[in-house]
């Protein structure tokens, strides 16, 4: 009979998460996850797998998470003042000191980490449930008739989702904040009526 685990996998999955976003996939060390996790190699290895598949674990626990979170925030925007509130988050709400977690989907793919065909899945995944919520937000700010009559609102989201990857991956070494919001306002007044 199998001995009961003496952790909750599902908090050591969150410290896990936590040390990949940290330090990425090539950077997070087998003894680094252990101890962050609490537990010990046999027992990662026996409910986990390896590190891979501890990382592709960390990346679904993430996408169900933390996407999921940014994705109901703007599946309440109704108005591109929303949207741009929300964008303004990324830069308003920084990571804390000595912390470059960023995305943890963008960290795989600046990593190239997009050639492991089960991660690639993932942010193709990720990225297109982004892309859904932007044209969501569109709409219902072209429903209040904020849109310009030619914005096509799947190339709009587009514009919007790299804007905000482009946020993302300057978060180690960021511009100022004046110029990130006003980068954010010219891209949305481009839209805008």
């Amino acid at each position: 009979m199998a001995r009961p685990k003496s952790f909750q996998p599902d908090e050591a999955l969150d410290k896990a998460m936590g040390v990949f976003w940290e330090r990425g996939f090539e950077g997070a060390s087998i003894a680094e996850l252990t101890e962050a996790m609490g537990i010990n190699r046999f027992s990662l290895y026996d409910t986990f797998g390896d590190k891979r598949e501890l990382f592709l674990k960390a990346l679904d626990r993430y996408s169900e998470r933390v996407v999921s979170e940014n994705l109901g925030l703007l599946g309440r925007a109704v108005s591109l003042d929303d949207i741009g509130a929300f964008l303004r988050r990324i830069v308003d709400q920084p990571c804390p000191p000595n912390s470059a977690r960023g995305c943890l989907m963008a960290r795989c793919a600046m990593e190239g980490l997009e050639g492991d065909e089960d991660v690639a899945s993932r942010i193709r995944r990720s990225t297109g449930r982004l892309h859904e919520a932007y044209q969501g937000a569109l709409r219902r700010a072209r429903e209040r008739g904020e849109l310009a009559a030619g914005v096509r609102i799947p190339d709009a989201a587009w514009t919007l989702v790299m804007l905000q990857r482009g946020l993302i991956a300057m978060d180690m070494d960021p511009p100022p904040a004046r110029a990130v919001r006003a980068s954010i306002r010219a891209t949305l007044d481009a839209l805008r009526a």
